[in-house]
C-alpha cells in the first residue's frame, strides 16, 4: 500500500510515513482492544514497511 502523500518521498522516507501511519492505528486498535482481522493485517504491513526502511538504510551506509 502507497498513498499519494508518500510519491515524492525517497524510499527510507516513504517507509518512515508508512511505519507512523501503520503503527499509530494498530496502537489505537489496541488500545481500544479491538480485535479484529486488521490487528494482524497492520502488523503485517509495519513488517514490511521495516524490511523496506532497513534495506534502503544499509544500502545507504554501504555507499558511502
Amino acid at each position: 500500500m502507497r498513498h499519494v502523500s508518500a510519491e515524492s518521498l525517497d524510499p527510507s522516507d516513504t517507509a518512515i510515513l508508512m511505519l507512523n501511519n501503520s503503527g499509530s492505528i494498530l496502537a489505537f486498535l489496541q488500545k481500544n482492544k479491538v480485535d479484529t482481522i486488521w490487528l494482524s493485517q497492520l502488523q503485517s504491513e509495519i513488517d514490511t514497511w521495516m524490511g523496506v526502511l532497513v534495506k534502503e538504510e544499509t544500502e545507504e551506509m554501504l555507499t558511502r
